[in-house]
């Protein structure tokens, strides 16, 4: 399911229900595709618990950091904030600077119509029956560590290579390494 999709709709005067595929228990399988979490052992206690407690917060579940990757806030009553925010805020920026009216305009024009109540209280009620979730690695969308030389995804052509024994795994590891080095340390 896109939220694109369903705004386009929208712009498009289509309208639309949305039904969650139900999974063996009955209920919705949530997909996990942004997370974060501290290390009991970090050296920086109180700011993983600052930063953990600001990720959660009405502040940022509210702001557009979620609206353009298809993504919900798990914060309960955050959805329509979430949702308006990509017109009203940057997009990747959770400080609340304003963009112009032509910026707005054409971001319409791109992602569609903001979502009608009626479409916000569906996909609340089906995450409401979310019982289990599946977690994806870093691996699940080949995160973009770094641009290969020919602008394409590190990551994705390095796993590649190795898969099709273009290089050693010792390669890979040295390759990946140094970017994987925050994942590492924690």
């Amino acid at each position: 399911m896109t939220v694109g999709l369903l705004r386009q709709c929208a712009a498009l005067g289509i309208k639309t229900v949305t039904l969650p595929i139900p999974n063996e228990l009955g209920g919705v399988t949530a997909e996990i595709g942004s997370y974060a979490m501290g290390n009991r052992k970090t050296k920086h206690p109180a700011e993983v618990k600052a930063l953990l407690a600001y990720l959660l917060s009405e502040e940022c579940q509210s702001s557009s950091a979620f609206a353009d990757k298809d993504m919900f806030p798990v914060r309960r009553g955050c959805l329509k904030k979430c949702m308006e925010a990509q017109y009203q805020f940057s997009v990747y920026d959770a400080s609340h600077e304003k963009i112009g009216q032509e910026d707005i305009e054409n971001r319409k024009e791109m992602y569609g119509d903001n979502l009608t109540d009626a479409q916000l209280d569906q996909l609340e009620t089906i995450c409401d029956k979310i019982n289990a979730a599946q977690y994806h690695t870093i691996w699940y969308r080949a995160l973009q560590l770094d641009q290969s030389e020919d602008d394409g995804n590190l990551l994705s052509e390095t796993m590649v290579q190795y898969w099709n024994d273009e290089i050693t795994l010792d390669e890979l590891v040295d390759r990946l390494t140094p970017r994987l080095k925050l994942y590492l340390d924690e």
